[in-house]
Order: C-alpha cells, then structure tokens, then sequence
C-alpha cells in the first residue's frame, strides 16, 4: 500500500518539469468527460466530495443547500457535471495531480483539460454556488484563462507583465511549481525593483529554487528580507518555505545535484530559528527525501537508521503513546471547534481535509511510513529489514492501524517469514473491515494477501 514519504516539513518528492498544465495519462473518465465536452461545447466540473457526513445540524443544513435541486440543475445544465467520492483510485489520481487538498472542491475545466477556475467548501447560500458557476463560464468565454497563457508562452511571450499575470493564474489555480517561470521573470527586473517589498513577496511565493539568481536576487537585500520574514503571517511565512524546498528539492533529484541538496538541508534547519534540534531533524529530512528521489539506496538506508533512532527512538513507547493520544486529542478538539463555529448563516462555508479523513497523522504514522520506504528500496539485508519490522511493530503498539500490519506482513515476507506475512496481512484485512474502510482498501489487502500465499509477491 502507498504510504505518504515522512518529512519534518513538507517536501514534494515529484517533479514538475512542466509548465503547461497536462492532462493525467491513462485516466479514461477524465478523457471520457473531455469528449463530451468537446462535443457539446461546455466546460467540465469536477466535484471532488466527502466521503463523510456533517455530523451536527447547523453543517447538515448548509449540506442540504448543495444538494438542493436549483443548484444541481445549474451545474448539470451548464457544464459536463461529474461528482467524484473521495478514497476511490480513480479519484486519487486526479486529485494528486490537480493539487486537491480541501474537500469539497469544485473544479472546472476546459475541453482540454486544463483549470479555469476551482472553489473550496459548501456554503449556506445557493446563490454563492451559482455565482461560482457564472464567474467560472465568463472565465470560459473570455479566453483568458490558464490555457490561453500556457499557449501565449508557448509562442515566446516573456515581457514582465505577462510572466507576472501568468504566475498569479497558476498560483490561484493551484500550480505552485513555477520556479522556471520566476527565473524567466526576474530577467525583465531593474536593480531599483528588488528593494519593493511586494515584489520581493511576489518572487519568493513563486518558490524559487535555492541555487537560482531568483531566490539569490530576492535575498540581496537582507534588510528588506528580514522585515518580509518578521512582517508577514506564520501561515504566509511557512508557504513561502515549503514552496522554495519543494521546488528546490524536485530541481536536485531531476539533476541529481548533491550540493543543492546540502543547501536545501541547511534551509529547512534555518527555518526553525532557535529550536537546533528541530532544525537539524529538518535538514537530515530532507538529505533522506534526496536520496531517496535519486534512489542512492546505501545513502538511504544507512542515513535512515541514524534518523529514525535520534529522531523517533529517543523517547520510550509509553511516552510514545502519550504523544500519540495528545495528537488524537488535539485533531478532536480541532474538529469541535470548527463544527461549533458553523451556523446557518448566508457567508458560511464548511470544509474539510482529505488528509484529516482517510490519512492516519502523527509519531506512529511516520515510524510505518519509514519503513514502507525501507521495504520499497528492494533491499533484501536482513539488518534493514529487521530495523523497518522493528518500527512498525512500534507503531502497531500505538495504533493499530490495518496499514501497519500490512508493512509488517511486507516486510515479514521479504525475510522469507511466510507464515507470519499471512498472518499479519489477515489482521490487516480484518482490522479493515471493522474500521469500516472503503471497499478497495480491503480488496488489496486481499490481493496482496493472495500473492504471499502464492509466493508471488
């Protein structure tokens, strides 16, 4: 099963090497949707939902507003309308690749597939759905939206206000892999320009890479670097970072360019100020996500065994379960505080996090994370491997979570413990079905479940 790669900050291990905005390949509903759009000459809605119900009143009212039937009809009358279930593969793949990260959103799209506008949220006001709606078909028909500006760049446009109008769109459209497109724009600055404090903001929310002349030009002037740094919000602040590690750190795996990597690293421990044990954490995190980007497996491995005990051994399991209760504690007490502050009013918007709802977070989550990484190099050394069981045994005994067995019926496997493999995969399919997980997550427990005991895993 797929696990989230840990880090202490957010790190995207993908590459974005394009600039276009690209349809996902293989995806035959998407494809299918397309079609008809084409066809009929409207654009596409995509409705990214959730896979939970509101759980007190005032969120079920401004639920029932969605679902009311002059909404609907809106949204089927004027665009090819396809609503999609979180926790489906299909579904994944899409949201992965158009960067959903709040549920419900709402994705329109041209015939070719590209975004032109997206929303976040239900809302207690019908008439905020279809204004949405509206605002995304004058978006359509206006011709200037994503597509329109990839096409333009295509055909070699590069002046100052385009590259700026061109970053913005792909900003709010959610494409903040726009490092290339901030060193284009940078070209077309005067000296004079660098000493504004929104232009700076501007360059650095772009994510420029570390070892680019955008990120070193934006940092020149230290005065005015520190004063967006202590003037902007903690959210604005930690956005900014996450955008130049994540791009950054796609540019050192592309080239595989250890130097950079080393500087991302120093970064990311830079980021937590005075906390030097966070912040070395921080810098080994990402040297871990180089390597493993790059597949150097030696690097990995052994780098990994030292993280994991300094990091995540250091404190004993009962205090271990301790951190993991006060998570718990902490998500519910997040979760009341949102509902209480719903009420069925006209500028009312209920969200929620897919990560929230389907992602298990927190210490024992990323102990099993390292060692599904551990298991996924391929090594068969009965050294790592044991350290990987060893962690998620760890995990287990603080959550026993049905993705946890199925690292530990993996790695079981790979020591060639066939009986115990099916054994914890068992537990791991059962563990499923009593949490009530979607169908498919119990369909390949059971497949993998079938391969160990065909000996063809």
């Amino acid at each position: 099963m797929k696990r989230i790669f840990f880090s202490l900050v957010a790190t995207a291990l993908t590459l974005s090497g394009y600039l276009y905005a690209q349809v996902p390949a293989n995806n035959a509903l998407l494809a299918s949707l397309l079609n008809k759009a084409r066809q009929e000459h409207k654009p596409v809605l995509l409705m990214f939902d959730v896979p939970v119900m509101a759980s007190n009143e005032q969120s079920r009212k401004i639920l029932s507003v969605f679902h009311d039937k002059s909404v609907q009809q809106v949204l089927i009358s004027e665009f090819i309308y396809q609503r999609l279930t979180w926790n489906n593969a299909e579904t994944s793949k899409l949201a992965a690749h158009y960067k959903i990260y709040t549920l419900p959103c709402f994705l329109y799209l041209d015939t070719n597939g590209t975004p032109i506008y997206r929303t976040t949220g239900y809302s207690s006001s019908a008439q905020r759905y279809v204004a949405a709606a509206n605002y995304a078909l004058n978006i359509w028909e206006s011709g200037k939206n994503l597509s329109a500006y990839d096409s333009l760049y295509r055909k070699g446009d590069r002046s100052r206000t385009f590259l700026k109008t061109y970053i913005t769109e792909r900003k709010r459209l959610g494409y903040l892999d726009n490092a290339n497109l901030i060193e284009e724009y940078v070209k077309q600055l005067k000296i004079d320009d660098l000493n504004s404090f929104d232009e700076v903001v501007f360059i650095l929310e772009a994510g420029p890479a570390i070892d680019s002349s955008a990120y070193k030009l934006a940092t020149l002037n230290r005065k005015l670097k520190d004063s967006i740094y202590k003037s902007l919000p903690s959210v604005s602040r930690t956005n900014i970072n996450s955008r130049i590690i994540t791009n950054s750190m796609a540019k050192a795996i592309a080239t595989c360019n250890i130097r950079l990597a080393y500087q991302i690293a120093s970064f990311a421990k830079g980021a937590y100020g005075k906390n030097l044990e966070a912040g070395r954490g921080a810098g080994q995190s990402q040297l871990l996500a180089y390597f493993k980007g790059t597949k150097d497996t030696a690097n990995f491995l052994a780098r990994g065994v030292d993280f994991v005990s300094r990091y995540y051994l250091n404190i004993s399991l009962d205090s271990a379960k301790r951190f993991h209760q006060r998570e718990l504690d902490s998500a519910k007490a997040a979760r009341k505080k949102i509902q209480a502050s719903v009420s069925d009013t006209a500028n009312r918007t209920l969200v929620y996090s897919p990560s929230r709802i389907t992602t298990p977070t927190g210490y024992a989550s990323k102990l099993n994370n390292i060692a599904w990484d551990f298991y996924q190099t391929g090594t068969t050394n009965p050294v790592y491997l044991n350290k990987a069981l060893s962690w998620v045994e760890r995990a287990i005994a603080i959550n026993p979570s049905p993705a946890y067995y199925d690292t530990q019926a993996h790695l079981y496997y790979r020591l060639q413990l066939y009986t115990k493999a099916e054994v914890a995969q068992k537990i791991a399919i059962r563990t499923a079905k009593k949490k009530l997980l979607p169908k498919e997550y119990v369909t390949r427990f059971s497949n993998e479940l079938a391969k160990m005991k065909s000996r063809t895993l």
